[in-house]
């Protein structure tokens, strides 16, 4: 038996973008890593 695969999303090839894009140099990474997700908790609580 084969897998069942979406005809649609098979054909298209969904493409899908980061959830975050933010750049930061090693020094301020865990500040803005912090900082997102914060933000993240923030918008799931609204």
């Amino acid at each position: 038996m084969g897998q069942k695969v979406h005809p649609f999303g098979f054909r298209i090839a969904v493409k899908r973008n980061w959830r975050s894009m933010w750049y930061a140099n090693k020094k301020d990474f865990p500040v803005y890593l912090h900082e997102d997700y914060e933000i993240r908790q923030f918008c799931r609580s609204v």
